[in-house]
């Protein structure tokens, strides 16, 4: 019951795809289908396409720092958040998301863009814009079996720690 998606592969394309839409014209609707792709492509499609998934993707996603852990599981609050009226008391239990902030002007990218919305969790502030670059080089470092398991990419964890509240 597949339409045009058969592989991760063919998610983290389409994973790629939602973020040209978020860069070129943003909105909510583009940036829940972003979340959606991301949450379902780590914990349903890596994790159950043991063939057709890149060799060391286990491996990465198993020894990724806290903080990029954190991320993902932003992209599962929203995606749970945006597709249920309410939520049970399961995800609500695991809930990193502590607050929606609307679209406001507080990082140097909404500075230049515009305003945007974000999220904070107990440690952290992301704007939509973070969300998307950290996820998108995350799973490009997923998927480049060139790229050690052993040695996470520093650009990531350094845009981890600019997202971290002081």
């Amino acid at each position: 019951m597949k339409v045009g998606i058969e592989s991760c592969e063919d998610l983290f394309n389409k994973l790629m795809f939602e973020k040209e839409r978020l860069e070129s014209g943003w909105s909510d609707y583009d940036f829940f289908n972003f979340v959606v792709t991301a949450w379902h492509l780590q914990n349903d499609w890596l994790k159950n396409n043991k063939e057709n998934r890149p060799e060391f993707a286990m491996r990465k996603i198993n020894s990724s720092p806290q903080g990029m852990k954190e991320v993902l599981n932003i992209a599962r609050d929203i995606a749970n958040g945006s597709k249920h009226f309410k939520l049970d008391a399961y995800s609500e239990k695991r809930k990193v998301v502590t607050e929606v902030h609307p679209a406001e002007i507080k990082d140097w990218h909404s500075y230049f863009v515009g305003p945007k919305p974000a999220v904070s969790t107990v440690k952290s502030y992301y704007s939509v814009a973070d969300l998307s670059y950290l996820i998108t080089e995350y799973f490009k470092w997923i998927f480049n079996d060139a790229e050690s398991a052993d040695c996470f990419p520093e650009n990531i964890k350094n845009h981890l720690d600019y997202c971290m509240i002081e």
